[in-house]
Formats: structure tokens, C-alpha cells, sequence
């Protein structure tokens, strides 16, 4: 396995509270505040839980799903990078936070994680009334691995394979350094400045291929399945795109190609490309990147419908 997927797996060991070495740089993993409702359970299966934050006063109030990366494999919905930072954030703007757990690489392959993350959603606008939210009024969030989750739930919006067939529209979707063509990323990585070391993407042992079930190029048509690209149309919901140019895990490529289908489509689409950025970048959390994310989250929720009262 080549050394930039080693070092995403080594991630797994930094989900602790404060900062710790990830890849040659700073991983930070402060503890979110305790949530105000805790484990809601979407499903049967243990891993099929979302904690709820909410804001102080009286909603119904905007929501954010959001989901964690770690490489399809690993990760928690109370540990993943920035998530203090993200809440805090959001929280201080009146919208409420909710953070999922779904099924692993290792106990489900594609499309599991995908669905889970897709009834995660439905089941939060189904309970959006008891607990104060609007149901007209969510977005998705995701990192990375979770990037990929949130797209593919968004863009997807129930269409086979991903969920159940139920439409599953959202308000907008902040996806930060998306891996979104899995059979692209090696060539990518290796005519970049990050040369064909820090490729890997294409073996059987990495990341994708064991979500897929095998190695990538050997099964395209389910990379092709995974791809957010295959989920794009004229009505998909607005997309921030976020992604660093110094990213050597998850190319920023990735992140270019899939603006560039939205904008082709006819979608609203935003794409920023954080100079010098790495994967799982601090800079992504830092206040000024956070207030680019909430003022693209205030203009797609102004843009629903007012909630009844």
C-alpha cells in the first residue's frame, strides 16, 4: 500500500480530544459539547445512530446533517475533524447541528454507508417537527470520505442504488476535499506535484476498493455507481465544493471535475481551492473559511420556503 493511504488509515488513532501529528501535520479533534439529544436511532443496526445539537431560543430552526470522513472505514460522529468548530459556528448562527454514525467498510460494503446516511436523513425530516427543526430546511455536510456520502445522498436524491427510493431532497450540500471519480485519482495524484508516490487508490487494499468490495479498476461499474458525477442534473441542490491544492490523499482535481459537471448541468455550484491546503487542512475549520460556509448555507435556506409556525 502506498504511503498516502497508510497515513489516512493511521488517522484513525488521532480521534482523540486536542491536537495530534496526522500525516505530517496538526489533526484537530477537540470534543464537541455534549449534544442535546443524543444516539436517535434511524435504524436497527448499532452503528445507525445521529446526535442533535440545537441553538438557544425557539425554532423551528434550520439543520445540518453532518457526516464524518475516515476513509469508509473509520471515524465517529463526535470525533471527526473540526467538529467544534463547525458546531460552535453553526450553533452561534441559529442553525442546529446533527452528526451521524453509519456502517463501515468493514461490516457493509457500497452502497451500505451511502444508505444509511440517506435514511439518516429521512428520518431526521420525519422527526424535524417534535424536535423543533424544519423539515424544509436541511443541508448536508461532509469531509472527505463523508464528502463523498453527502454528495451521493444529495445528488442522488433516492435514485437506485443509493437509499430506497424515497426522494431525499435537501436544501444544499458543503462538500470539503470529495473524493468523486475513485478511478481517476491515481492518475490524478501522479501528474501533480505529488508525483506517483502518494498514489494508491487503485489496489485492492486501499480505501475504495475494500468499500467497493475490490480493486477499483476492476470494478468500474460501481466506481462509476460511487461517483457523485452519475448523480448530477439540472436540479441538483446548490454545491459548495471545497478542497486544498497541496491535498496529496484526495487530489483537488476531484473536487474541479465535479464543479465542472454541475456547471454543465445547469447547477448551482461554488467551487473554492484553498491554497497550499492538505487533506483534513485546519484551514477548512479556521473562522473565516467556517463564515464562507455558513453565508452559503444562510442563502440556500432563505431560498426554502418559510416554516409554518
Amino acid at each position: 500500500m502506498k504511503r498516502s493511504i497508510k497515513r489516512l488509515l493511521i488517522g484513525a488513532a488521532v480521534l482523540v480530544a486536542g491536537a495530534a501529528a496526522y500525516g505530517g501535520w496538526t489533526y484537530l479533534a477537540s470534543a464537541p459539547p455534549a449534544p442535546t439529544v443524543a444516539d436517535i436511532a434511524y435504524g436497527a443496526n448499532p452503528a445507525q445512530r445521529f446526535d442533535l445539537w440545537k441553538p438557544a431560543g425557539k425554532g423551528p430552526f434550520p439543520v445540518v446533517l453532518t457526516v464524518h470522513g475516515g476513509a469508509f472505514a473509520f471515524g465517529d460522529k463526535r470525533g471527526h475533524d473540526g467538529l467544534k468548530q463547525d458546531i460552535t459556528a453553526l450553533l452561534s448562527h441559529g442553525i442546529a447541528v446533527a452528526s451521524v454514525n453509519y456502517r463501515m467498510s468493514g461490516e457493509a460494503r457500497f452502497p451500505a454507508a451511502a444508505n444509511d446516511v440517506t435514511a439518516a436523513l429521512l428520518d431526521l425530516r420525519r422527526r424535524a417537527p417534535s424536535l423543533d427543526l424544519d423539515p424544509g430546511r436541511i443541508a448536508l455536510w461532509g469531509k472527505s470520505a463523508g464528502a463523498n456520502l453527502v454528495l451521493l445522498t444529495g445528488l442522488a436524491a433516492g435514485r437506485a442504488p443509493i437509499g430506497t427510493g424515497a426522494p431525499a431532497p435537501v436544501s444544499a450540500i458543503v462538500a470539503m476535499y470529495p473524493p468523486t471519480q475513485f478511478d481517476t485519482m491515481d492518475a490524478q495524484l501522479k501528474a501533480s506535484a505529488c508525483g506517483a508516490s502518494s498514489a494508491g487508490h487503485d489496489a485492492a487494499d486501499s480505501p475504495e476498493s475494500k468499500w467497493l468490495g475490490g480493486p477499483v479498476q476492476q470494478h468500474r461499474d460501481l466506481a462509476r455507481q460511487a461517483s457523485p458525477l452519475t448523480y448530477v442534473g439540472p436540479t441538483s441542490p446548490p454545491v459548495l465544493v471545497q478542497a486544498g491544492t497541496a491535498d496529496c490523499m484526495v487530489p483537488h482535481q476531484q473536487s474541479i471535475v465535479l464543479a465542472d459537471a454541475l456547471k454543465k448541468a445547469g447547477a448551482p455550484v461554488r467551487i473554492d481551492l484553498l491554497p497550499g491546503a492538505k487533506h483534513i487542512d485546519p484551514a477548512f475549520d479556521a473562522p473565516a473559511n467556517l463564515a464562507i460556509v455558513i453565508d452559503f448555507l444562510e442563502r440556500a435556506f432563505a431560498a426554502a420556503p418559510a416554516p409554518a409556525r
